[in-house]
């Protein structure tokens, strides 16, 4: 199964076809990590990329899917990077 063809170009048309709010998308090799601005874009592209995943790889279950909340906030005199501190999140199984 090739990832560029299942997921890489998919999530491009999904972002400006679908996706109201940012949509940021990371991949390794078989890892990837996708973020939303929107909690409810983000369940629906779980669901909808659970049906396409299913479609290239039937009986694929990752059991790891999972939609984390990680907050931004503005800190008082904060430089760079947007000036934003993100909250804490889980990422296979570490604290970071």
């Amino acid at each position: 199964m090739y990832l560029h063809h299942v997921f890489d170009l998919w999530i491009e048309v999904w972002r400006e076809k679908v996706a109201k709010g940012k949509v940021m998308a990371i991949r390794y090799a078989d890892d990837l990590v996708v973020g939303f601005e929107h909690r409810d874009e983000a369940e629906r592209f779980l669901k909808e990329f659970g049906e396409r995943l299913a479609k290239f790889a039937p009986g694929t279950a990752s059991g790891e899917d999972a939609v984390d909340r990680v907050r931004t906030k503005r800190r008082t005199g904060a430089r760079g990077a947007g000036g934003r501190e993100a909250g804490k999140f889980h990422v296979s199984g570490v604290c970071a």
